[in-house]
């Protein structure tokens, strides 16, 4: 009985071992460790005690300072992908990133700093104030679909080409303040920005084999879409008692997208395959929440900044188990 038991388990693990490479499920689960860029050069605040003319130039306060903090935040990629033959697979995939944040503050003990509007006299908190504080963070996540075309052989050929066609969707969401303090009273300027984006995609996927068991893969990706955007502005003074602007709009901007990256694999098993890499995607026209600032005194109206981009970039960790 027990052999007839261990040679049932020697068959199963057989067949789950050199089953034929059509017909089924592959999971990519990977660990991401990516930051954020983008050049955002919006004076905040500069102090007026120390310097003449060239004040904003001389600015201790800046967007850019605080996107210089962004640092590399864990995440998760996870694709589920059905292989239909050998030559043709379908994939579902996501890409999640922790949010990055920073804060930056600005003092003085003469209460001079000046905020970033054109004229000092629109607003009172911002005009003469003890501490400046500047705040800004950004959510991100992305999804796609696709369908790969796989043109040769993938584990017997060296070189092995792939075409990827399908659909991405992108959310990113920002959060920025800056808020101006003096002795009695304090100011508010609230950006908030949501940029959804959607569109289509066409790529490439050149695979390596280096060995039977190791192999390089290098993958690129470029699209166009839609991004449907809003953004909200709040500006308080005088402890928000009075509210100079208060605007929420929506929008739509046409946009492209890119995502590279480049890794090494190794299968231990022919349904097991470890990896590492490095990886970037790219997306413009978009409403960032910085950009959304207004230095003019205008109370009346509001136009939205679209023209923004980021890069996230990072390594990647994972395995992709088949069943």
């Amino acid at each position: 009985m027990q052999w007839k038991i261990g040679c049932i388990a020697f068959c199963l693990v057989g067949a789950f071992l050199y089953a034929e490479d059509e017909g089924y499920w592959d999971l990519l689960t990977d660990f991401v460790y990516m930051q954020r860029y983008s050049d955002q050069s919006q004076t905040l605040s500069f102090d007026a005690s120390r310097c003449k003319n060239s004040c904003p130039k001389s600015a201790k306060l800046n967007t850019q300072s605080l996107v210089n903090g962004f640092g590399f935040e864990p995440g998760y990629h996870v694709a589920l992908s059905y292989v239909q033959d050998m030559h043709s697979l379908y994939e579902a995939g996501f890409l999640y990133v922790w949010d990055w944040s920073n804060t930056k503050t600005q003092e003085s003990d003469s209460s001079s700093l000046i905020g970033p509007f054109h004229d000092r006299s629109f607003t009172q908190a911002f005009d003469g104030a003890l501490e400046m504080q500047a705040y800004y963070r950004s959510f991100f996540y992305t999804a796609e679909l696709n369908y790969e075309k796989v043109f040769s052989d993938r584990r017997d050929s060296l070189l092995s080409l792939s075409g990827i066609g399908g659909f991405r969707f992108a959310n990113l969401s920002e959060k920025f303040s800056l808020t101006a303090i003096q002795d009695a009273s304090f100011g508010e300027y609230d950006i908030s920005t949501k940029n959804d984006l959607i569109g289509i995609q066409i790529g490439f996927d050149f695979h390596i084999n280096a060995t039977r068991n190791l192999h390089w893969d290098l993958m690129g990706k470029a699209g166009v879409g839609m991004n449907r955007m809003s953004a909200k502005a709040f500006l308080g003074d005088q402890s928000n008692t009075v509210e100079l602007r208060h605007f929420n709009q929506q929008n739509w901007k046409s946009n492209i997208f890119a995502e590279a990256s480049a890794g090494v694999g190794y299968q231990p098993l022919s349904r097991l395959d470890i990896h590492v890499g490095y990886g970037m995607l790219y997306f413009c026209g978009l409403a960032l929440a910085p950009d959304q600032i207004d230095k003019s005194s205008n109370t009346t109206e509001f136009h939205m900044s679209r023209n923004g981009y980021v890069i996230v970039h990072g390594i990647y960790a994972g395995f992709s188990f088949s069943f």
